[in-house]
């Protein structure tokens, strides 16, 4: 019994240990307070720096959209049937008539098989779907039909 006397008689008679503590206390939660603040600007950088390579990237695809465009512009040009007829007759081909044209018979070939775009059409199937009466009563109806019912023996 004398010995605890002691140790809290030591204790109370030092009030810099319950100052120290608080101190402790403030620095942990200081402290504790710093490593959040970090890890919050580290992930606000990180998400930033992501933005904008994702921005970066999407003006990428719009100047890949219009090169395409542009490239197909030029290619229907190019291919359209005013321009085929100047270069073919830059190269040397001339326009024929139908009765200039030489038609060749070639035994065994039947031709073009013609191109089947979709399948043949087929009357269109009605489904009708039964539904249990029990779906199709409302609920005042199904409490009125619970109510009336006859009780067995």
């Amino acid at each position: 019994m004398n010995r605890v006397l002691k140790i809290t008689q030591a204790y109370s008679q030092t009030p810099w240990r319950k100052q120290v503590q608080g101190v402790g206390s403030f620095l942990a939660i200081l402290v504790l307070g710093l490593v959040i603040a970090i890890i919050y600007v580290n992930v606000s950088a990180e998400a930033a720096t992501v933005g904008l390579d994702i921005q970066e990237l999407q003006i990428t695809v719009e100047a890949l959209d219009r090169s395409i465009a542009d490239k197909e512009a030029k290619l229907a040009y190019i291919t359209s049937a005013v321009e085929m007829e100047k270069r073919a007759e830059k190269m040397g081909f001339q326009a024929i008539t139908p009765g200039q044209a030489l038609y060749l018979v070639i035994p065994g070939y039947s031709g073009r098989t013609a191109a089947v775009l979709a399948p043949p059409s087929a009357p269109a199937q009605v489904q009708t779907v039964a539904l249990s009466p029990d779906y199709s009563i409302s609920l005042v109806d199904w409490i009125k039909k619970q109510l009336y019912l006859p009780t067995g023996p």
